[in-house]
């Protein structure tokens, strides 16, 4: 089993927020992906930086953190996911995040788990193994 590692991690991380070596520790039996949605997201913060040298700071974080994690990418098996997880949750009227439902069927279609602080999101979808990661947050 694996586990897909949800952007709120990698920013608390970048933030010095996150205790992501004793993270590691506690799952190195489990293979970490970052979802190709979190890559998108991270990259955002690049170019929504209010200046040159933070975007650029963030950059540098951006690819230490894919060097960590390796990326998997979102395409018709996660899409397939991503339709059905939409459509189930609409229809009981509990939607959540569009990138939050991408990561969630990226995760149910490699069969792992996503690893979060924002548990309330992620624990809506059927099916979906939730790794709480607030035990890992520095105050």
């Amino acid at each position: 089993m694996g586990l897909i590692i949800d952007t709120c991690i990698f920013i608390a991380e970048e933030r010095g927020r996150f205790d992501w070596q004793s993270f590691a520790a506690a799952h190195e039996a489990e293979e970490a992906r970052m979802s190709a949605v979190t890559l998108s997201e991270l990259l955002r913060g690049v170019h929504r930086a209010s200046n040159p040298q933070r975007a650029q700071a963030r950059l540098r974080s951006v690819q230490g953190q894919m060097q960590a994690v390796p990326l998997l990418a979102f395409g018709y098996a996660e899409a397939q996911f991503h339709a059905r997880i939409v459509a189930e949750l609409e229809s009981c009227g509990s939607m959540i995040g569009s990138y939050d439902s991408m990561i969630a069927a990226t995760a149910l279609a490699h069969g792992w788990s996503v690893a979060t602080l924002n548990l309330a999101e992620f624990q809506r979808v059927p099916a979906l193994t939730v790794i709480d990661a607030t035990p890992w947050l520095r105050q």
